[in-house]
């Protein structure tokens, strides 16, 4: 119980990013809140892993995220609070990106989560899939890093709950449209 508890806290803490940079915007604690972020995304990955997707692929984020994080550390630690999404759409998008290099594609795993046994025809479509989520993240994380240069109203409004709203509306459209093709078919 205790270990579901801390798992489900680690999962969607990093939900609130946004909320403690505008909290926290104004202190000198803004980077030791990045800093708790960086730390609760690497312990929730290394104490929980998903078992079921390769470990390949989250090591290729954790260093990402890692070195990414480093570098913005050394050569600009006051654009480092604000770029943590930029950092982790980034870190998402190249774990999309690697298993298109190395399949199983990501979305493909995902499927295979709930079906074992999946036809051609539903390997393309996780294909397909896969590579629409790994523009739309580097696509996301061109828009954070664009919101910066227009307002700190826009990159709240922005991080905290457009991108997620479309993260939303690419998942449904995602588990929506095989049935609806189904249909029409």
């Amino acid at each position: 119980m205790i270990k579901k508890s801390i798992h489900f806290l680690l999962s969607t803490i990093p939900f609130t990013y946004v909320l403690w940079v505008y909290l926290f915007k104004d202190s000198n604690l803004l980077h030791w809140v990045t800093l708790i972020f960086v730390i609760l995304l690497l312990l929730k990955t290394v104490f929980f892993p998903n078992n079921k997707l390769r470990t390949q692929v989250w090591m290729v984020q954790i260093i990402f995220i890692l070195i990414s994080v480093a570098f913005l550390f050394i050569l600009n630690p006051e654009r480092l609070p604000y770029l943590y999404p930029v950092i982790i759409s980034l870190s998402v998008a190249s774990g999309f990106m690697y298993t298109l290099y190395k399949p199983p594609y990501m979305i493909e795993t995902f499927m295979r989560f709930r079906k074992e046994n999946l036809t051609q025809r539903e390997v393309t479509y996780a294909k397909n899939l896969t590579i629409i989520w790994a523009f739309f993240s580097v696509a996301n994380a061109g828009i954070s890093l664009g919101s910066l240069s227009i307002s700190m109203d826009f990159w709240i409004l922005y991080n905290g709950l457009i991108s997620y709203v479309l993260m939303g509306i690419l998942f449904a459209g995602g588990l929506a449209y095989p049935y609806i093709k189904k249909i029409y078919d």
